[in-house]
């Protein structure tokens, strides 16, 4: 089951069931200190990628190499779950302990890690009068706390890259919100559509990528005006360079990977390049922190998912490119997330293996997987994989 389409409908069952407005003025640095809570364009033919690229299966587990320190975040329904990570060399233990660190056993939510790692943004659900609403929050891991920084009928919270907003979905009046840290949030102008996803953030924090009614829209922070790029858009994910969008295209039959090259739109006129269609039935693409590679699920058979790895270098010219497709790892019966880690030489999933529903991570070089930590809950998690925060 594709965890980000449950999340998009939950969130379409918020926006239909809610006619409430919105009546609170939030910021989201707290005065003082907070308070424990308890026009489409035409598109390539997908024939532009070879029908059938080589898949080279990654090799089998060996000892983890170097590994950054860093931190992993795991959503769970009962909690934030945190796991620091990082060793020198293979024969040292790289997993240092895992530790729930929701104040509240409510903390929990859709999850986006702040920029330095000491923050974490959730849409936590909670009992409104006018039902089971979301509303975001900031926790603060090192001292156990958590505040409210948007209101009821807010949802999917995501940071900046310079750290200095948080964006979210207004599901009550249907927006996007692009919060500073440092004042009250501001919405951009409401657009007459009704089912918005995730927004993505342009690497230089001036732009935001999502998807309303089924399109691609582009917005800019500073003039406030939105762009329809595309249709039948979801899941974008800007490139480190801030020069492609990569999204997934939905139909009844699977969905489409495709690429946007970002840099050849005219957001004035609502043109850009046909995007490059990429690989068929695969999800939730990513980009490696320095932009070389791009990851995404995909299937080749009902329940058996694959971690799929693309040279960036490859995905214009296809035709030139003489590397081959790489699965990371076996097949995955049960992978629903994934997340790069922060010097993108590791990638770390969800799946059932040997210490069986749990956290699980390969390397670049096809070595793995290794265990991270075990799972109680066989839900459908997330995660999300930050630098290590100072203190």
């Amino acid at each position: 089951m594709n965890k980000h389409l449950i999340i998009k409908a939950l969130s379409l069952l918020f926006i239909t069931g809610c006619q409430a407005s919105l009546s609170l003025t939030p910021t989201l640095r707290a005065p003082s200190p907070p308070t424990p809570t308890s026009a489409p364009t035409a598109e390539a033919s997908p024939t532009s990628w070879p029908a059938t690229p080589t898949v080279t299966r990654a090799a089998q587990p060996e000892p983890p190499g170097p590994l950054s320190p860093s931190q992993l975040f795991l959503f769970t329904p009962r909690g934030i779950l945190r796991t620091e990570l990082g060793c020198q060399t293979s024969a040292e233990e790289c997993v240092h302990g895992t530790s729930n660190i929701s104040p509240s056993p409510w903390d929990n939510g859709y999850i986006d890690v702040s920029p330095d790692g000491s923050l974490v943004a959730i849409a936590r659900v909670d009992t409104y009068p006018s039902g089971l609403q979301s509303s975001v929050r900031l926790i603060d891991w090192r001292r156990a706390l958590a505040w409210l920084v948007a209101p009821e009928g807010s949802n999917f919270p995501s940071w900046s890259p310079d750290g200095t907003s948080i964006a979210y979905v207004d599901y009550y009046r249907s927006r996007i919100c692009p919060a500073s840290v440092d004042g009250p949030y501001r919405c951009l102008p409401q657009e007459g559509v009704d089912r918005i996803g995730p927004p993505a953030w342009s690497p230089d924090s001036k732009h935001l990528a999502y998807s309303a009614d089924g399109d691609l829209h582009i917005a800019d922070i500073q003039h406030g005006s939105t762009t329809v790029l595309t249709g039948d858009d979801g899941d974008p994910y800007w490139s480190p360079t801030g020069e492609f969008i990569a999204f997934s295209r939905y139909s009844p039959d699977g969905s489409l990977l495709k690429i946007l090259e970002f840099a050849s739109c005219d957001l004035q006129t609502s043109q850009c390049q046909p995007p490059t269609a990429i690989a068929t039935n695969a999800y939730r693409p990513q980009w490696s922190p320095d932009g070389a590679h791009l990851a995404f699920r995909s299937y080749s058979a009902p329940d058996t998912w694959q971690l799929t790895l693309i040279p960036t270098s490859c995905l214009l010219e296809p035709s030139s490119c003489h590397e081959s497709l790489t699965q990371l790892g076996p097949s995955l019966e049960f992978a629903e997330d994934f997340a790069w880690s922060p010097d993108g030489q590791f990638i770390a999933f969800t799946d059932q293996g040997s210490i069986g529903y749990g956290i699980y991570m390969v390397d670049l070089n096809g070595h793995g997987p290794w265990p991270v930590s075990s799972i109680e809950d066989h839900l459908i998690p997330q995660l999300e994989w930050a630098i290590l925060a100072g203190d």
